[in-house]
């Protein structure tokens, strides 16, 4: 078994292999990796072969920290062949290997992953290569989604009836909705109403003007009376469809531009064979840590589909080399955040 560093003209080997692996997202696709690499400057990509075929790919970037620390981070990754008769162990010792290399290659002071899974098995080879349990995923360990094979008109018969009010409240307002990429301005417009109004950060505007350029992202836009009101930024990728980010205008909140949205993008969704929504996000009963301010919107996604349970994934996990210095600072970070 070895592994190489893989440039483009690995990019059609590296996406046959992860569409094909039930581990396999959009967050590890090439073209994902080649976002990340304008917005975070630099991507090291990775295939492991045994005997001339691919067993796994993983891709790093680097997130840089305010005081200048550097940490590494593998999105929704590795990706894994599904051959039960190929080693995962081996898979496991032969990535942390490398990832050892590029921490000490980059003076990095952690290396952070979240794998698409809930399989124990890689909870427990993740422990044997001295990962551990972060206090906060960096992508949502919970999440909803929800079955659209079964028609348009049973998803709408088995949403909770407030939920179905509103998404025909809104069409009988005359909210219009558009899929335009190129109105990246309406959109960013929406999202610093968003951050100001509950004290949060989210992305730049380049972020999301360069996310809007992947093949498999739309732009969707609410319209009331010549107004964006509201807009999600949707993923379709192999057989499911992704509600990646939402935003809208807290003053038009009666009209109930988002229901419509969801609903419409479970539409396209079918007709696109896009059998699986997930709403990317949402806190089951009892939630502790940052998914206890998750009930609100939780709540909005639930009503398309009340019945349906919550999925989890093990959650973020990771590396530490620099335990000292790290530690400092995530102590600091926490009496000054609270």
């Amino acid at each position: 078994m070895k592994i190489k560093l893989v440039d483009k003209t690995q990019k059609e080997n590296w996406n046959k292999f992860v569409s094909h692996s039930t581990m396999g997202n959009f967050l590890h696709t090439f073209e994902w990796s080649e976002f990340c690499e304008k917005i975070y400057g630099q991507v090291w990509r990775f295939m492991i072969e045994e005997k001339d075929k691919t067993v796994a790919v993983f891709f790093v970037y680097p997130q840089v920290l305010k005081i200048g620390a550097k940490i590494l981070y593998c999105p929704r990754g590795p990706v894994i062949v599904d051959d039960a008769l190929i080693s995962k162990k081996e898979i496991f010792a032969l990535l942390n290997s490398q990832i050892d290399i590029l921490a000490r290659e980059q003076s990095a002071w952690s290396f952070k992953v979240d794998i698409f899974s809930n399989e124990s098995v890689f909870m427990d080879l993740l422990a044997e290569n001295n990962f551990t349990k972060t206090r906060h995923d960096l992508q949502p360990r919970h999440t909803l989604i929800l079955d659209l094979r079964v028609g348009i008109e049973e998803v709408l018969k088995n949403m909770h009836t407030k939920t179905r009010y509103n998404i025909r409240l809104a069409e009988k307002k005359g909210v219009e909705i558009l899929v335009d990429n190129d109105r990246v301005d309406d959109f960013y417009s929406l999202v610093r109403k968003t951050m100001d109004r509950q004290k949060i950060n989210l992305y730049s505007k380049k972020y999301f003007t360069e996310l809007l350029k992947l093949p498999f992202a739309k732009l969707y836009l609410a319209k009331f009376e010549d107004k964006i009101i509201s807009a999600n930024i949707m993923i379709f990728w192999q057989d499911s469809a992704v509600y990646l980010y939402g935003a809208s205008d807290y003053d038009y909140r009666e009209i109930m531009a988002p229901y419509l949205l969801q609903f419409s993008a479970m539409q396209e969704a079918l007709q696109n064979k896009n059998w699986f929504f997930d709403f990317w996000g949402a806190a089951p009963k009892n939630s502790i840590g940052r998914e206890q301010n998750w009930s609100g919107f939780t709540r909005f996604k639930m009503g398309f589909s009340p019945d349906a349970e919550i999925t989890e994934y093990l959650g973020t996990y990771e590396k530490v080399f620099e335990p000292v210095k790290y530690g400092l600072y995530n102590f600091v970070r926490k009496i000054f955040r609270g």
